[in-house]
């Protein structure tokens, strides 16, 4: 082979690879577009989808108006339409130009070229002008002229990381592209040509950007398509044309763009300028209020604050507090505590007395018992125990034993499923593990997953997922029917139900309807309120980052004179207490006068009574009776031992002397786990024997371990002094066959 042949050979070799090349680029390539999030009135909130040092916008322009589409080309490219994506005049006048210059000046570069660079940046040099012509005709012999007209002025750089005119209109003008002026048109037009020369923002760019668009409009006069009196207007207002005063993101929202940066996701026809659902002047009060009350608890221990806002029905986040600062000056301010799972204390008690209703495990009127401990050894925090108590009361005062009694009636396992399904929890926890704990706060949840779940209370038992973008509604799922909804509605909004454990006219109470759930978890780590009217759905979470204990900042006390503040702020126009609305009652369920013990419709021997809403008439109260002219009460026998340390009036019994009695444990239950406290003193680690014996006998023993342990008389109670290991435990009646069934315990 010759010398000639083998060159002409790798001629053909590097020109078909160089074609090959070309032929690779030769598809219409863009970046996801950037989205601008607004508030719900339109004010910025922040810039998502493109990285910090990278361009904003690429949107999508289609159609093209025909304004944009002549200012574009009247300089850029006059031949577009007929020339096959490279222009032969063009080059041709820009050969003659370069070489009577002496450097290069012109570049001849059609917008399908300019297209292969955009997409491509390479080096101006003569290889990469060729690849680039190469790829320009490919593109135009590929796609249609408008498309690539379109792909052009959504790539073009407008300057100030501005990129494409879609968003550049918004940028500079804040306004649409199509609605665009020809002076406003012919403006933005001007400045792709050189961006940094022609920055709008500056006083010599902004003059130089109206010169070329004066161009623009002579070339358009000049090609016939703008006439007078069009053309005088549009020389007028060019003159006068002003850039509007880019606003700075506000600090206040960064969690909740941050947030939404990772929901939101372009899809194609999605309008990129995103609507939200936030309200700015919401967040603002919602953050200085969690700012203000965060100052007031932090001599106290608490470190943080988050605090979610939520307008009803719809269930639109009206603000989002990840924390009251995201500066140097806050503990952890970059951590969303919004987000963040935290043991929530009883605050999701009332989601598990909604379930017990739904169930028919219990009634309105049934009443639940708050005597010494339930199982697993959980008590109530105050050591008390208040006796019976209706729902709405034992829900009103959070008592943690009849939760828990509550809890083990409806199933572990069932409460477990049910606050996976209201989104508390993802269900990878075991439920026996985390035992009947769970109803007080056993499983950690976040502020934004309990907003969630309580707005299947708040809006008669259909869970609504929160919605963050406007006009587009979260799915909605019915959890309770809405008698069960109301009810505990209306159980959660009674001041009175709270007494005594928590005082009247304090932080949970409002001059205006509404329901309020607290929580506390072990050694107030975390301090939170739940709150709603008919408008609005509070959620304030009060603690510290590094999980420190505080001292008296409880839910009762953070929490709710938080989710208080913003409330009266977010209603104040009930403010003076002078409004009508009501929570509504359940429908079908009329108000029944009831005795507070028995549950059963009040008699004149009852002395105190209450109200409750109930869905079926109960029957005469039978434990209330008149013995020797005198009212005396026949206990239930679970709680006989409370009774009488009350010092209430027993009747005598009167069962048949030949009934055998029997024996019902209360106290231990079978399975139970209980922990000794290392840092209590040995004598005060004791566990409360409890047994209901019907009829009545004088005397029970107590075996433990297969031993006889002490004899007690009514009301049979005793403390047993707690030691490692497992045990068995029963009562029986002495000198008799006549026993409980045995339980088996651990203590550890």
């Amino acid at each position: 082979m010759t010398r000639r042949r083998l060159a002409a050979l790798v001629a053909l070799v590097l020109t078909l690879a160089w074609v090959l090349l070309a032929a690779s680029r030769a598809s219409l390539e863009a970046p996801p577009p950037s989205l601008t999030l607004l508030d719900r009135h339109g004010e910025l909130l922040g810039e998502v989808g493109r990285g910090d040092d990278e361009d904003l916008g690429a949107w999508p322009l289609d159609p093209v108006p025909w304004r944009v589409a002549a200012a574009t080309l009247s300089l850029e490219d006059r031949r577009f339409w007929t020339h096959p994506g490279v222009d032969p005049q063009a080059v041709v006048r820009a050969i003659r130009q370069n070489l009577a210059a002496g450097e290069v000046i012109s570049g001849a570069s059609t917008i399908a070229m300019q297209i292969a660079r955009m997409q491509r940046p390479a080096p101006r040099t003569l290889p990469n002008k060729v690849t680039e012509a190469l790829v320009a005709l490919m593109l135009t012999a590929r796609y249609d002229r408008d498309v690539l007209l379109a792909h052009y002025l959504r790539l073009t750089p407008y300057g100030n990381r501005a990129q494409g005119i879609a968003y550049a209109a918004r940028r500079y003008l804040d306004k649409p592209v199509a609605d665009l002026s020809w002076a406003e048109t012919a403006f933005l037009c001007a400045i792709p040509q050189s961006p940094s020369r022609h920055n709008p923002m500056s006083y010599e760019g902004r003059r130089r950007a109206i010169t070329r668009a004066g161009r623009i409009l002579d070339a358009l006069a000049q090609d016939g398509l703008l006439k007078e009196p069009e053309l005088g207007q549009a020389r007028r207002e060019l003159q006068t044309i002003g850039v509007s005063i880019r606003h700075t993101r506000p600090s206040e929202t960064l969690h909740a763009v941050l947030a939404l940066e990772r929901q939101l996701k372009w899809t194609e026809g999605m309008d990129p300028r995103v609507h939200t659902t936030l309200d700015l002047s919401v967040q603002r009060l919602a953050q200085q209020a969690a700012r203000e009350q965060l100052n007031l608890w932090a001599p106290y221990g608490a470190g943080q604050a988050a605090l979610i806002v939520v307008s009803l029905p719809e269930a639109e986040v009206l603000a989002a507090v990840g924390s009251v600062d995201w500066g140097e000056g806050s503990v952890a301010g970059a951590i969303d505590f919004t987000r963040t799972p935290r043991p929530p204390g009883s605050l999701l008690k009332p989601l598990a007395y909604a379930e017990a209703l739904e169930r028919g495990v219990i009634q309105p009127n049934t009443p639940l018992l708050d005597v010494g401990r339930a199982r697993d050894g959980i008590h109530d925090a105050d050591g008390r125990s208040l006796g019976p108590l209706m729902p709405r009361v034992a829900l009103g005062n959070s008592r943690n034993v009849p939760a828990v009694a509550l809890a083990e009636a409806v199933g572990l396992n069932a409460l477990f499923d049910r606050f996976v399904s209201l989104g508390l929890h993802r269900g990878d926890a075991d439920a026996e593990e985390v035992g009947y704990g769970l109803v007080i706060g056993g499983l950690s949840t976040t502020a934004l997953q309990v907003a969630e779940a309580y707005t299947a209370l708040a809006l008669e038992g259909q869970k609504r997922a929160l919605s963050w973008v406007k006009d587009q509604p979260g799915e909605v799922t019915r959890m309770f029917s809405p008698q069960v909804a109301r009810l505990v509605t209306l159980w959660l909004a009674d001041p009175q139900a709270r007494l005594p454990s928590f005082p009247r006219m304090g932080y949970s109470e409002l001059p205006f309807p509404t329901a309020v759930k607290t929580g506390t978890s072990p050694q107030a780590r975390d301090a939170w309120a739940v709150a709603w009217t008919d408008r609005h759905l509070v959620v304030a979470w009060i603690g510290h980052p590094d999980w420190r204990p505080m001292t008296a900042a409880s839910g009762y006390r953070a929490g709710a004179s938080l989710a208080q503040r913003v409330l009266l702020e977010l209603e104040a126009d009930r403010a003076d207490g002078l409004s009508d609305t009501q929570f509504p009652a359940p429908e079908g369920w009329p108000l029944v006068e009831v005795c507070p013990l028995s549950g059963q419709a009040a008699t004149e021997a009852c002395g105190q009574t209450t109200q409750e809403h109930v869905a079926e008439a109960p029957a005469l109260c039978t434990m209330h009776t008149v013995e020797a002219g005198r009212v005396v009460l026949r206990p239930d026998p679970r709680w006989l031992d409370w009774a009488a340390s009350e010092g209430l009036p027993l009747a005598q019994d009167a069962a048949p002397t030949d009934a055998e009695p029997t024996l019902a444990l209360l106290s231990p239950r079978g399975g139970e786990r209980l922990t000794i406290d290392p840092e209590q003193p040995a004598e005060a680690a004791t566990f409360a024997l409890r047994v209901a014996v019907t009829p009545a006998a004088e005397q029970v023993l107590w075996v433990i371990d297969g031993e006889p342990w002490a004899l007690v008389e009514a009301p049979y109670a005793a403390r047993w002094p707690l030691s490692p290991g497992v045990h068995r435990i029963r009562a029986e009646l002495p000198w008799t066959t006549i026993r409980s069934d045995e339980v088996t315990i651990e203590v550890r």
